[in-house]
């Protein structure tokens, strides 16, 4: 587990109740540190503390119960909750709404009781889907075959995004056939066989979907191994900093990416409006951007997957 960061913001008798609980899926990845930026720069000007902590990999379940049960315990001014997995955390965040605490769950939604004290703040998945729907088109045609890749029912907005990627690619491009559908929590290792296979099958595929970061990186090195660089292209989901580059490299040819900043910005704001008795949305959706390497030194697009938290000299 990384190290816990906390940003101070005064240190009176109280300030235990003054800190906002941040626990991502995985505190090294970069779209989270940009979540964390979002998250400091209203903080500060609320005189909050941000205590930042999560597992280091996607799968620690236990991790992030235990860290909403230090908030519970420590009274916490709020809880900001990617969870690993949809119904694991269920129990634990009824707790800490039950304690007057306002929770607000990141990124995907989950299904729970609606409460005063919650309130979701998600990227728009369908917006996602359609984004790279509309990419493929741009790179593909009016016809041809694509593979989608990485679809995982326990991955929260997985299904709604790739149903959003069909719907959309069946209206603006109906000749366009997905020919191989991934479905599954696939390791990178595991992806790179599997996307070999539909490679092998299918000479005439031009493009793969990919719905997440593990299976991403095995799409690249299974069109490397298949030596199908510049023939098949690859979008795919989320700003992990090894995928950035590889848009830079070309290897890649984008990213839909979620405005984590923004997401983390509107997190504090909710729950700063809970405390103050203001009504704040239930849900609140973002809009997604498509990242490529003409438009990645923009500078709409640096301060989107801009990662640093810390407040300026």
């Amino acid at each position: 587990m990384a190290a816990a960061i906390s940003l101070s913001c005064g240190c009176d008798s109280a300030s235990s109740h003054r800190f906002i609980s941040a626990i991502p899926r995985d505190d090294t990845e970069a779209y989270f540190v940009s979540e964390h930026a979002g998250l400091a720069d209203v903080a500060r000007h609320h005189n909050i503390s941000i205590y930042w902590n999560g597992p280091s990999g996607t799968n620690d379940i236990e991790q992030q119960i235990a860290l909403v049960e230090r908030a519970i315990s420590r009274g916490h001014f709020g809880i900001v909750l990617t969870p690993t997995a949809p119904f694991a955390l269920d129990t634990v965040i009824e707790r800490a709404i039950a304690h007057k605490i306002p929770v607000v769950i990141l990124g995907a939604p989950i299904s729970l009781p609606r409460d005063p004290n919650l309130s979701f703040v998600l990227n728009d998945s369908q917006r996602s889907g359609a984004l790279a729907a509309e990419r493929i088109h741009q790179l593909v045609g009016d016809k041809g075959e694509i593979a989608l890749a990485g679809i995982d029912s326990m991955s929260p907005g997985s299904t709604s995004c790739a149903v959003a990627f069909e719907t959309t690619l069946h209206q603006i491009a109906p000749n366009i056939r997905i020919v191989s559908r991934l479905t599954g929590p696939y390791t990178p290792g595991q992806s790179e066989t599997a996307i070999e296979e539909i490679l092998d099958g299918h000479p005439q595929l031009r493009a793969i979907y990919s719905l997440n970061p593990g299976v991403t990186h095995g799409a690249v090195a299974a069109i490397r191994d298949s030596r199908r660089e510049g023939k098949v292209a690859l979008i795919g989901n989320d700003q992990t900093i090894d995928l950035l580059f590889l848009v830079r490299e070309n290897v890649i040819d984008s990213l839909v990416i979620e405005d984590m900043r923004g997401m983390g910005a509107q997190a504090v704001e909710n729950i700063v409006s809970l405390h103050d008795s203001r009504a704040v949305p239930s849900v609140s959706y973002f809009e997604p951007m498509l990242l490529t390497q003409t438009n990645i030194d923009t500078e709409t697009m640096q301060q989107r997957i801009k990662m640093d938290w810390r407040p300026s000299p």
